[in-house]
């Protein structure tokens, strides 16, 4: 459909506006649905922002001074349709984390999982916080196929699926474990470091000529490699265990789809990072790392994988002992760029050198899982949303009257975003200045913000 069909497209934006609109018309008190107070919030965020994005791409390239110019590849009606896809997707999402938290709709058991996994994700994300790499953070979880991660660019709110096995906390407590991974997956988007974005900073690090450089085709990985590390500083052992049996998954450990270390590597990365903890300069996870290194090799000679591999974009086979020196290069620049103090690290860990390889997960199970608070009140922060047009006026079924002892809501205003890029690219409407697609398409496609639906497909993994 032509965008010179300018309304139809305009009826389908006002069809997703009403589909928002009846999401915020149901307001129950929050004896009903949990978590109501973020959920309202994020719904009026998604409808203020979408409507300004919807309109850059609607007017950019239809007024009769269009600001925006496309291309075979970035078309504007591909413009158009990918911004429609990524509201259409996101409320999907928010409205299935709401209806599994409506009291009348679900059981106590699927609410008492979602709370887990509320308080574990924000957990996940306080290292990020306490160090300023990211701001104040709030989470919402909710069931779906498989974990991933929405990163969306309108709110501080990390939107993870989970998986439905998750619902039998005490027999699939290991399920949990991609929550930390997820969060990972967040902290890369919107995380910044010595003034540049975690990519930017890392990229920077990781292209100096040095006797470390990395290949080009290590760099593909580098989003999913920062999600690991991120991942096993903040869960110890037992997630890089979790990994090595994911990885099993995989029918061939040598394949490479373009983001993912190969499987033939990548339980490497986690006890390479496991090895760099070093509260006082010493090691901590000694016993631990010797285990899983040895677990690891039976795995992976069991699957013909010790040999060789060939990435994407290699000119030839990479010995795996030679590619683990590339993860390790790579895992050690993200662990120093996070500069994570060690000692903090180890008190926070959810799990020590004291790992069971005969009950891998029983520690996590019963230390860290079951002793989880009953419910969020207390322990993970609430998005309360704004109005732009009044600033200090919060919307009336948001309000937060009192807050609970150290845990201040995560406030913004309702409609804006906190990329730079958004901003500056929002100025030169009606200025006489016409934007490439090589500028424009960072607005949809470099903040993280997924094309994929609520099940995981494009998001971040």
């Amino acid at each position: 459909m032509s965008l010179k069909e300018t309304a139809i497209w305009d009826s389908r934006w006002h069809a997703l506006v009403t589909a928002i609109e009846d999401a915020l018309a149901y307001t129950p008190s929050a004896a009903e649905v949990d978590r109501q107070a973020t959920i309202v919030s994020l719904l009026r965020a998604l409808r203020d922002f979408g409507d300004k994005q919807y309109r850059f791409f609607r007017d950019g390239f239809t007024t009769a001074q269009p600001w925006l110019t496309a291309s075979a590849v970035f078309t504007a009606e591909y413009a158009v349709r990918q911004t429609l896809d990524q509201i259409a997707f996101d409320l999907a999402a928010i409205e299935r984390a709401r209806n599994q938290r409506v009291h009348a709709l679900t059981t106590k058991a699927v609410r008492d999982a979602l709370n887990k996994a509320d308080n574990l994700a924000y957990l996940a994300m306080k290292p990020a916080i306490a160090a300023r790499i990211i701001d104040n953070t709030s989470v919402l979880t909710y069931f779906q196929k498989s974990a991933s991660v929405r990163v969306i660019p309108y709110a501080n709110v990390a939107l993870i699926g989970i998986p439905y096995t998750c619902l039998d906390v005490h027999a699939n407590a290991r399920d949990f474990l991609a929550i930390p991974h997820e969060v990972g997956h967040y902290v890369y988007w919107h995380g910044r470091k010595q003034g540049a974005s975690i990519s930017a900073a890392l990229r920077i690090r990781l292209n100096k000529p040095s006797p470390q450089s990395v290949p080009a085709w290590s760099l593909n990985w580098l989003e999913e490699i920062f999600a690991d590390v991120y991942g096993c500083l903040v869960a110890g052992p037992v997630i890089a265990y979790d990994f090595q049996e994911l990885t099993l998954d995989n029918t061939d450990f040598t394949e490479d789809d373009g983001d993912h270390p190969m499987a033939a590597i990548r339980p490497t990365i986690y006890t390479r990072v496991l090895q760099a903890i070093e509260p006082g300069g010493e090691g901590f996870f000694t016993k631990t790392t010797k285990l899983l290194n040895d677990n690891w090799d039976v795995w992976r000679q069991e699957r013909d994988a010790s040999g060789q591999i060939m990435p994407l974009g290699a000119d030839a086979p990479i010995p795996v002992a030679t590619a683990n020196g590339y993860m390790e290069t790579i895992v050690l620049a993200i662990k120093a760029l996070l500069a994570l103090a060690d000692d903090q690290l180890v008190a926070d860990i959810w799990t020590n050198d004291d790992f069971d390889m005969a009950d891998p997960y029983g520690d996590f199970r019963d230390n860290k899982l079951a002793k989880l608070p009953a419910n969020t009140v207390k322990t993970v922060p609430e998005l309360v949303a704004t109005d732009v047009a009044q600033a200090e006026t919060a919307i009336h079924t948001n309000r937060v009257e009192t807050t609970p002892a150290g845990i201040e809501p995560v406030t913004f205003k309702s409609g804006e975003t906190r990329a730079i890029w958004f901003n500056v690219l929002k100025t030169v409407q009606n200025s006489g200045v016409s934007l490439p697609p090589e500028v424009w398409s960072i607005v949809f496609t470099n903040g993280g913000w997924a094309a994929g639906g609520p099940e995981g497909e494009g998001d971040p993994k």
